[in-house]
């Protein structure tokens, strides 16, 4: 993954090292790609690493964990 540093999931790609962030403009741009595709072990580890990542964070299990969490934090903050 090369994501923009402006973008919300740029913090998600940097905390679990799945890829590159970097400015929006081409030339950090390019370097990054250039770094990536240079990189046959780091790829292979984000792609070993990555989907248990997504699975973990992004699922509907996690999604329906974080809103659980939410509704009993509001539950508990309104007693």
């Amino acid at each position: 993954v090369v994501a923009s540093d402006g973008v919300a999931l740029a913090e998600e790609v940097q905390r679990n090292r799945l890829g590159r962030v970097t400015p929006v403009a081409p030339a950090p741009l390019a370097a990054a790609l250039d770094d990536l595709l240079a990189d046959d072990v780091g790829r292979a580890d984000i792609a070993r690493r990555g989907p248990a990542v997504v699975a973990g964070e992004y699922s509907w299990d996690a999604a329906a964990r974080g809103l659980i969490a939410g509704y009993e934090a509001a539950i508990t903050a309104a007693r």
